[in-house]
């Protein structure tokens, strides 16, 4: 017998691995353009009959929306306007499917919202001002009753929240101080409903978490520094065995991780770095349920993404390049569990539509 060839076992080890690599990679179809779409704001959400509906801020802050045709398509519905004008938008579902949008308006902070009438309609409730509310930024929620939560930092960067009083209804209860202040939050659930806020404060970057001490409730933990976390950007993402991770921008621009605990008397991990910069990030689960971060880039507005090499694990996929542009984007899964990405090319404003195929 002929003695191996190590150049040759060690060539046949590096392709297993990349190919290996690569096919836990989340593979992403071309991006197509919206025809006539073009925005400052995109956010997304999937209706019961599992089509999405992106909603957008226009240039002189109208907001519009358009639904997709039918599930996983890329043809999308004209344009319809909301016929309000808004400097933020943020969207969550009734537990009967209908559509709630908030928005931060252009005038004061004011914050304002439209109702849909019904499940799939294109009939809104004429626009609602929020008594005494006023916002820097909006965040909505689903409690594990389906009742929403409407997450808020004021203009002086005290964080507050309103709540529906029942499901489903359009009462609101009255603001709530957290005692907490803010530049940026991201609100998140656990697995037993609890919902968990992150919170980027106003000196610093110094980045702390407050808890809801049980499902559905009023009460909550004291605001709780994150030791050793400074963040530009924080978002939540949830691995397939229902671990909450918080994803974070260092002032490096640096991307990295933690994760939260289980238990409210349980310590969070220590972060993890990803090896990877960025300016902005979206997270979401592809239809393997493994984690996909979605990045847009410090030179250029590059659009890339890593995946999780296996559900609910510390290892990762190498960058890979999106061959796309964004200032903005939104991750959601489709009807058939596959993300799809909106995004914002830079410059232009075109909004455009990639979907995954993994």
């Amino acid at each position: 017998m002929k003695p191996c060839n190590h150049k040759i076992l060690l060539s046949l080890f590096l392709l297993t691995a990349l190919f290996s690599n690569l096919s836990l990679a989340t593979n992403w179809k071309k991006s197509n353009k919206i025809p006539d779409g073009y925005a400052i704001q995109v956010e997304v959400i999937k209706n019961n009959d599992g089509t999405l509906t992106a909603f957008y801020i226009e240039a002189d802050r109208e907001v519009i929306y358009r639904t997709q045709l039918m599930p996983n398509s890329d043809q999308w519905s004209d344009r319809k306007s909301l016929e309000i004008y808004a400097n933020q938008i943020k969207l969550a579902k009734h537990q009967d499917g209908r559509i709630e949008v908030f928005a931060i308006g252009t005038l004061a902070s004011v914050v304002s919202h439209v109702t849909q009438q019904s499940p799939h309609s294109d009939n809104w409730s004429k626009e609602q001002t929020v008594k005494g509310v006023y916002a820097t930024q909006i965040e909505l929620a689903t409690n594990q009753d389906g009742s929403l939560m409407l997450f808020f930092i004021k203009p002086d960067k005290e964080v507050a929240y309103i709540r529906q009083t029942t499901v489903n209804s359009n009462e609101w209860s009255q603001k709530k101080d957290l005692d907490s202040y803010a530049n940026q939050i991201a609100v998140a659930n656990h697995n037993d409903g609890r919902l968990e806020l992150a919170i980027i404060g106003t000196l610093a970057s110094v980045t702390s978490h407050q808890t809801q001490l049980a499902a559905n409730s009023d009460e909550w933990s004291k605001e709780k520094d994150l030791k050793g976390v400074y963040a530009l950007q924080v978002e939540f993402g949830r691995a397939s065995d229902g671990s909450l991770y918080l994803f974070y921008i260092k002032p490096d621009k640096e991307i990295a991780y933690l994760t939260a605990p289980s238990s409210s008397q349980a310590a969070w991990s220590k972060s993890q770095a990803l090896d990877t910069y960025g300016n902005l990030i979206e997270v979401g689960n592809n239809s393997t349920g493994q984690l996909v971060v979605v990045i847009v880039g410090t030179f250029g507005n590059v659009l890339t993404y890593i995946t999780q090499n296996e559900t609910a694990s510390g290892l990762w996929s190498k960058e890979m390049d999106m061959k796309a542009y964004a200032t903005q984007m939104r991750l959601i899964n489709n009807a058939e569990g596959h993300l799809a990405l909106l995004h914002i090319a830079p410059v232009s404003g075109q909004l455009h539509h990639s979907q995954a195929d993994d």
